[in-house]
């Protein structure tokens, strides 16, 4: 009992657990939102700088990326029913999945949503080279969170691209989310039998909203806060 007090004391003190005498495992902290949102800002403030004194870019956009994997699996949802009723639904078990590719200007609501088989370094090459191409004469920061194949070595990031990475575990920083969290909703116990079905589905799903409906699902408040800022700066 003793020692496990003092096991439990050491570990609160040192922000360590000593696990034997020659090996420590030690915690990793994970940065806090602030944190985060202070590096945007720096970052914001810096490139802005930048673009107003160069002349191969016009403006500074800010795009959040994620990925999201969809399937011919039937998604389960909340549905309308008689209290006390067992509502039956269509279901098919597929085993057959894609993955999607999506980054979003809180700014503007533009958007840019890329099919891929895989989730790895070559398909996301591609979309940044995409989302390079659709933005030519601006200077993107791109927030993502911190999957391998955003950081792996043989990737090459675009000129008019600058990554700004996520804290680990915070899916809830990514205004992104909100949009895949919308494409699930709606394709909750939605039937489909082919991957050619699943992607009709959610281009469907994609037409369905506005600029102005992207730019309100993540248009976070600490994200306004910041345009605020830079548009007092601007006047």
């Amino acid at each position: 009992y003793k020692l496990a007090i003092r096991a439990a004391w050491k570990f609160y003190t040192n922000g360590a657990l000593l696990c034997s005498a020659h090996e420590k495992f030690t915690l990793k902290k994970t940065p806090r939102p602030a944190r985060f949102l202070k590096k945007v800002q720096e970052e914001w403030t810096a490139q802005l700088e930048k673009v107003q004194e160069s002349q191969n870019y016009q403006s500074l956009k800010l795009y959040f990326q994620d990925e999201c994997r969809l399937g011919t699996h039937t998604r389960q949802g909340c549905i309308l029913a008689l209290k006390g009723s067992a509502p039956v639904c269509k279901f098919t078990h597929g085993f057959e999945a894609a993955y999607y590719f999506g980054a979003v200007c809180p700014q503007t609501g533009e958007h840019l949503f890329a099919h891929a088989q895989k989730s790895n370094t070559v398909s996301f090459q591609q979309f940044l080279n995409e989302l390079s191409a659709k933005e030519p004469n601006s200077l993107i920061i791109l927030v993502l969170d911190n999957a391998k194949n955003h950081k792996a070595e043989a990737l090459i990031i675009p000129e008019n691209i600058r990554f700004i990475f996520l804290p680990p575990y915070s899916p809830e920083l990514n205004p992104i989310e909100r949009v895949w969290l919308e494409v699930k909703r709606k394709l909750a116990w939605v039937v489909l039998y082919t991957l050619e079905e699943v992607e009709t589905a959610f281009l469907n799903i994609l037409q369905e909203y506005s600029l102005e409906d992207f730019q309100s699902l993540t248009a976070y408040p600490y994200i306004r806060k910041l345009f605020e800022v830079d548009n007092s700066n601007t006047s």
